[in-house]
């Protein structure tokens, strides 16, 4: 899925690819796609699309860099449960590459 939008795998670990209305968008653009599927307030934020792409991306990418810092970071990674493998690319891959779990800490081995 993502060579057909001019991606490869590993584009995949630096940033989205969210497919809408049959167009790949990556960066800022699939940023303020997801906004418009939340509620408002947060939907009210797709108003940023007014400014140029060039300029989105250049702050979605300090945004991007810098957001561990200010905001932290989980421990853990998302997997996705056996049924939902599909609905993310190459799901296989994901499991395959997901650490174990130590059943009596929860935590990833």
């Amino acid at each position: 899925m993502a060579a057909r939008y001019g991606l490869t795998v590993d584009d995949l670990d630096a940033t989205y690819l969210v497919v809408e209305d049959g167009r790949g968008l990556v960066r800022s653009d699939a940023g303020l796609a997801l906004i418009g599927q939340l509620s408002e307030p947060w939907r009210a934020l797709r108003v940023l699309s007014i400014f140029p792409r060039s300029l989105r991306d250049v702050v979605y990418a300090f945004i991007a860099r810098n957001r561990y810092r200010w905001f932290g970071h989980g421990g853990n990674c998302f997997v996705p449960p056996p049924g939902q493998s599909h609905r993310f690319v190459n799901g296989a891959r994901s499991a395959s590459r997901a650490p174990s779990q130590d059943k009596a800490t929860g935590r990833a081995e």
